[in-house]
């Protein structure tokens, strides 16, 4: 396993979650958190090289869109080639390797976004440090409002043999520190705090976070809003935008959503037994598109009788028909009508004799019957 998170250094200009905390702001309960929704958070890279904050960044993206609509998937490339976006890194040269800045990555994540499976990017809206003389309180309410925290600790050996053990993280008195690690806080059950990190959920005590913990940072994304405008936890967006916008100063944004997709043409004709392709456009709220045709699922009851995969659908069996097809693309559904018909024209073969030909004349009435459209196959009888 790998770390790689580079020391904290202090900056004046970093906004400060407890000038936020004025807002009047729901109870925190005793345990929460929305970790269960990913099945697989995989490790992204972080087993070979130290992108332990973009691997984390995008375990956040993946809880998010969970909680949202649609998990978004992110493998170790997407990973990758936002490690070498920010930090120069080069998968050729292994010096490269030196980890990130956190702050230089949340930069990055509001301004380019860390990018998914699908090509999409995931932006943040803004970013709050928090205090460490409360960190505690900050950490569990930051949490829970929005569902991810990303701490930077001074990871100690101990811990890693507590990980490969299958136990929470806690303080081992004289362990000695390894580097620095970044891990996305996602939840608290009363007595243990849940993070993630190498693919997994691990516990951690209190005593460990407050001991190991060098940053702590609440980061506020809207993809954790709902289709109804609001939170898992009840959160809403409109009241968040405008939060956000009495701190940063700027309004933030309407995340641009996915409206509706399209599929060209409507209702595709094609021969029994044969294939036919289509192409399929998301349509987004911001009036941009993008071409998900390799992107897409399908259902049908057709299932005997139509192949459906990437932009191509195929008739199965020897015998014309209708079907109904429904494209889906992100939980967004459109229907896709395949009529499939008995070739019109089937091939026929005909066998034509002639005799007392000398070449020429044979040669041709060979080229006639081309110009024609038949296809010869010459056989010469002695």
């Amino acid at each position: 396993m790998k770390l790689g998170k580079r020391p904290y250094i202090p900056s004046e200009k970093d906004l400060l979650y407890r000038n936020y905390r004025g807002t009047t702001l729901p109870p925190i309960p005793a345990s929460f958190g929305h970790q269960s929704l990913v099945s697989d958070w995989g490790m992204l890279g972080n087993d070979t090289v130290g992108d332990c904050v973009i691997a984390g960044s995008d375990h956040e993206a993946m809880l998010w869109t969970a909680e949202g609509s649609t998990e978004a998937s992110f493998t170790v490339s997407n990973a990758i080639s936002d490690y070498s976006a920010i930090t120069g890194y080069n998968p050729n040269d292994p010096n490269t390797d030196q980890g990130t800045d956190v702050r230089t990555a949340l930069q990055y994540r509001q301004k380019t976004g860390t990018i998914d499976v699908s090509g999409k990017r995931h932006k943040i809206a803004a970013y709050l440090l928090l205090d460490q003389s409360n960190l505690l309180n900050e950490l569990l309410e930051s949490a829970y409002l929005f569902s991810a925290v990303g701490i930077g600790i001074n990871f100690p050996d101990s811990a890693m043999d507590q990980f490969n053990n299958g136990q929470p993280w806690s303080v081992v008195r004289g362990s000695q520190i390894e580097g620095g690690h970044y891990i996305p806080v996602v939840g608290y059950d009363g007595s243990y705090i849940y993070c993630v990190t190498w693919g997994q959920v691990q516990k951690m005590t209190v005593d460990f976070l407050t001991t190991y913990c060098e940053e702590a940072w609440a980061i506020l994304s809207q993809e954790f809003i709902n289709g109804k405008g609001v939170s898992p936890e009840g959160f809403n967006l409109a009241q968040l935008q405008a939060d956000l916008a009495a701190i940063t100063g700027t309004p933030i944004p309407a995340p641009v959503t996915l409206t509706s997709i399209s599929v060209l043409p409507t209702t595709l004709n094609i021969i029994a037994g044969q294939s036919g392709t289509i192409t399929v456009t998301a349509h987004y709220s911001d009036g941009s598109i993008k071409d998900v045709s390799q992107l897409v699922t399908y259902s049908t009851a057709a299932t005997n009788a139509l192949s459906c995969k990437g932009n191509t659908i195929t008739s199965l069996q020897n015998a014309s028909g209708q079907y109904n097809v429904t494209v889906n693309y992100q939980s967004i559904n459109t229907t896709l009508v395949v009529n499939v018909s008995t070739n019109p024209n089937p091939k026929q073969t005909y066998d034509l004799k002639v005799s007392n030909l000398d070449k020429a004349k044979a040669d041709a009435l060979m080229t006639a019957l081309r110009i024609f459209g038949f296809t010869v196959i010459e056989e010469q009888q002695t």
